[in-house]
């Protein structure tokens, strides 16, 4: 199947692999995939309206997870970063509003619990614990600058593993081509 940008959707599943969807951020007439790509002209207030705007297109209507992805080089700008910490006070203050990992979403996803018991629903609970191994991100990740046919210009990704051929996408998941 087809979707936007040229894209094609997975067309069956890997066990114990799971798909979060990533809602793109609407400013206006301009549609961006996540904060990175939106325009680098925006000010801080800009950046907080996108958030808050967006947040709110989730939260007043369907109540679907509104997805925050962001990386360290974005959050560099002062005005930037200024405005997601005036966003993340704001949502603060909402008593049925959690910030949760992926992991803690598909826990969610797994065992639905109604939001008067999330206080005590386990995954989310904060308790101190010993990771396992596998748990671990290792000590000096790997940065890769990846050619991508299907997105057509350089991608970056950071790894604990050797970096791949080519910057994993549908049907190249492991970066072999």
């Amino acid at each position: 199947m087809e979707v936007g940008n040229n894209q094609f959707c997975p067309t069956r599943s890997y066990a114990g692999l799971w798909e979060m969807v990533i809602n793109p951020l609407i400013d206006g007439d301009h549609t961006c995939a996540t904060l990175e790509y939106c325009p680098s002209n925006l000010s801080g207030d800009d950046v907080y309206n996108i958030l808050i705007n967006n947040f709110k297109r989730h939260y007043l209507k369907n109540r679907a997870p509104f997805g925050i992805h962001l990386n360290a080089t974005w959050l560099k700008n002062n005005d930037y970063l200024k405005a997601f910490k005036k966003f993340t006070d704001e949502l603060l203050k909402l008593p049925d509003v959690y910030f949760v990992t992926y992991r803690e979403v598909i826990d969610w996803i797994k065992r639905p619990t109604p939001v008067l018991q999330l206080k005590k629903f386990q995954p989310w609970q904060c308790n101190k614990r010993q990771f396992a191994e596998s748990e671990v991100a290792c000590g000096k990740p790997n940065t890769c600058k990846l050619p991508s046919k299907v997105l057509e210009h350089d991608k970056y990704m950071i790894t604990c593993m050797d970096c791949p051929k080519s910057y994993p996408w549908i049907r190249n998941e492991f970066g072999f081509e």
